[in-house]
Parts: C-alpha cells; sequence; structure tokens
C-alpha cells in the first residue's frame, strides 16, 4: 500500500493498493468504505510483514463537521438521527427556529 496523495489537513487522499491481479487506486470516501474499521483517513501505513498492514493514525472523520459517509453508515447500523447529531455536535440540541432566542 502506497500513500499517494494527502490533503492539507494530512488526511489521505488517495490510497494505491498493489497486488498480484493489479493496482487499484482509491479515493477519498472509498478508502473509509473499503477500510471499515478506521475512524478517519488521517494515518500513515506500515508494511509489516507480507500481506499484512499497520495503520497508525487520530482523528474521526474528515475533520471538517458531520460526515456524510459515516452519517448514512451509521443510520444503516440502526442509529438515530438525535444520536447521529450527538455523535458529530455533542452537547447541542436540535430545535425549531423560532425557538432560538437572539
Amino acid at each position: 500500500m502506497v500513500v499517494v496523495r494527502r490533503g492539507a489537513s494530512g488526511r489521505v487522499l488517495s490510497l494505491k493498493i498493489v497486488g498480484q491481479g493489479g493496482d487499484v487506486v482509491l479515493h477519498l470516501d472509498a478508502i473509509r468504505r473499503t477500510f471499515r474499521q478506521l475512524p478517519s483517513t488521517l494515518f500513515v501505513v506500515h508494511k509489516v510483514a507480507p500481506g499484512q498492514w499497520l495503520f497508525e493514525g487520530g482523528g474521526f472523520g474528515h475533520g471538517a463537521g458531520l460526515s456524510q459517509a459515516g452519517a448514512m453508515d451509521l443510520a444503516q447500523r440502526g442509529w438515530g438521527l438525535q444520536q447521529i447529531l450527538q455523535h458529530y455536535y455533542p452537547g447541542t440540541s436540535l430545535q425549531p427556529l423560532a425557538g432560538l432566542q437572539p
């Protein structure tokens, strides 16, 4: 595996997987959809043995608020709207616009 490109935040934008059947390049959300246990694309990858790789990193999502792909994944796992919003925006509450005080 080779990191092809990183964004300004250090997150991986393109990851090349070299295999016997040819190379595959994953871009953006396809990286986390393929490696579903990764909490984010903020990682480095090291080969530890033939066919074994270690991903080290930090962060969650893309680092810019709610992740559409992440929210869709949580919804498919049965999470409700309130759970998803609290996951991405802890300590906030959803209110009708008329209920907000200036």
